[in-house]
Parts: structure tokens; sequence; C-alpha cells
């Protein structure tokens, strides 16, 4: 072989190494183009979370790593079924609502389950960070719905597929952030005329009045105080209560007449208590229910030893 030879050898190597590379290339593109596409049509881009929901729920089921409570429309009014049927509020429900009824998948994310928590998609039955929102009657399959950085993401609840979402859903991982307390203490009317501690028992322990300020003490003021002042924590049944006897009562008069009493119970180291009385501003809110009050406000309810 002359060297002329092998240089037009080396030449068409050359050229069919450089064919064979540009219709490699080619090959890639198209290939990636029809994956794309077929990936798209299955996995819902574009449409609507909750495709198949032609009615407004009536029920809607949230299942996270930490909770799994309802919200349920009895008789026009949301509630919360785990937590004595207490009313959710308005607003909220109503954002809940607008978002099942109008939020689409969007731009396509990850397939792979590994990468579900980095985006808030994680299984929750399995201690992932998702937050499955299904719909009893209408949608048992649901859909897991996630936020990172202020942007929603979410995936059918039997597909792997994640999507980004083109509406913000409510907070879903508390049940209490659906809960309005504020309206469980009344307040006040007039001006406090006596307070009174009883133990559980119901003896007398001690009775305070502002008549008596000048031999009050700074525990005895926060007594009298210590009504208008509790914070709400929770929830509960008043039968989950149970057999369990009452810690003390502590009732706070006032002058125009009306009172409000406090029956306190030691639930597992929590202080609940049952609200009764004519001060009452909404006596249907605190009706058959207990409800858990923050420690630190609690403790202003027992007089000291």
């Amino acid at each position: 072989m002359t060297l002329n030879d092998a240089r037009a050898k080396d030449k068409r190597f050359a050229l069919f190494a450089c064919i064979a590379f540009v219709l490699a290339i080619i090959l890639y593109v198209v290939s990636s183009q029809i994956a794309g596409d077929t990936g798209r049509k299955s996995a819902f881009s574009g449409d609507l979370v909750f495709a198949d929901v032609t009615s407004t729920p009536q029920v809607i089921r949230i299942t996270t790593n930490r909770s799994d409570y309802q919200l349920r429309n009895v008789d026009g009014v949301w509630v919360m079924p785990e937590k004595a049927d207490y009313p959710v509020q308005i607003d909220k429900i109503e954002q809940m609502l607008n978002a099942i009824a109008s939020a689409r998948f969007t731009d396509a994310k990850t397939a792979l389950p590994e990468r579900h928590d980095a985006l808030g998609l994680g299984d929750p039955m399995s201690g992932g960070t998702g937050a499955l929102i299904t719909l009893p009657g209408l949608d048992e399959t649901g859909a897991v719905i996630g936020e990172k950085r202020g942007l929603a993401y979410g995936r059918r609840g039997n597909n792997d597929q994640t999507w980004q979402v083109d509406a913000l859903f409510p907070a879903l991982h508390s049940a209490n952030w659906w809960l309005d307390f504020s309206g469980v203490f009344p307040r006040p009317s007039s001006a406090v005329q006596s307070v009174e501690i009883r133990s559980g028992d119901g003896e007398s322990l001690q009775k305070i009045t502002p008549s008596e300020i000048e031999a009050l003490g700074p525990e005895d003021m926060i007594l009298l105080e210590a009504a208008s002042s509790q914070r709400v924590l929770d929830v509960a049944s008043l039968d989950e209560i149970g057999t369990l006897s009452p810690v003390l009562s502590h009732t706070t008069r006032f002058q125009d007449g009306r009172e409000l009493t406090l029956t306190l119970y030691d639930r597992s180291g929590r202080s609940w208590a049952h609200i009764t009385g004519s001060a009452l501003d909404a006596p249907e809110l605190v009706e058959g229910r207990v409800f858990q009050l923050d420690p630190i406000t609690a403790s202003d309810l027992i007089p000291s030893e």
C-alpha cells in the first residue's frame, strides 16, 4: 500500500466516524423527544390534579406522617371529626376547595421515588414528607401535595411522576392549623367581682375579691386575671376525659352578674379544661368539649401552696 493509499483510507475512516457521530446525536435527540412526549401524555401534564372530581367534596381526608384527619361538611358547616367536630375556619376551607377544583399539574419534575422527599412529596404512609389528599366517594386515589420555597408540587397517589402545581394548597401537616380558638374564652364585659377556687371534690380553697386589693399579694392578682389570659392548644370531646376526676375548679364572677367556671383535669400530664358559665360569648364552641391549655397560662389558675 502506497503512502497516498494510506492517507485516502484514513480520510475515509475519519469521514465515516464523523457521520456515525452525527447520526448518534440525531438518534439521541429524537429518542429523547419521543420519550419526553410519551411521559407527558401518560403523567397528567396540564391536567387537573383532581381531574375526575365533578362535584364539590363533602369530605376531605388528609394523611401526613404526623396525623390523619378529615374535614367534613355537616349541614353546611365544615368541622373536624377528630377534634370533637370543632368548626373549621371558613377562609381556610374555601382556599382548600378552590385548590381542589382548579389546581393543575404543569412542569414535569422527577419520577424517582428516592427524590420525592426533596419536593415535599414523599409517601406519608412510610414517613415521607408529603400530604396525601383523598376525597372519599369521589377520588380514593387522591394526590400527594408538597411545597418547597414557596412553590407547590404534586403527584397522583398511585404514580411516581411529580409535577409543579399551579395553585397553592393550605397548610396540611397540622390539624389544629384549621381551627380558631380565639372565641373560646369570652371578652370580659365588666370588672371582676370575685374569684373562687374549689378542690376537685367541691371544697372551697380560696376566695378573693378586688375590694381586698390592698391585702392581696402578686399571686392573688394573677388568680383574678387568670381566666381571661388562657391560651388554648387543642380540643377534644368531653367524653374522652372518661372517668378522670377534676383537679380543681376556678370560677370568676363579674360585676354584671355573669360568671365563668373552668373545671381542670390532668390528662397525661397536660391541663385540660371544661368551660361553662353565663359569661360565655359562644357557648356552642365549648359545649361537650374540653380544651388543652397552655401549661404556662394554666398554672395561673392554680393557687400557690
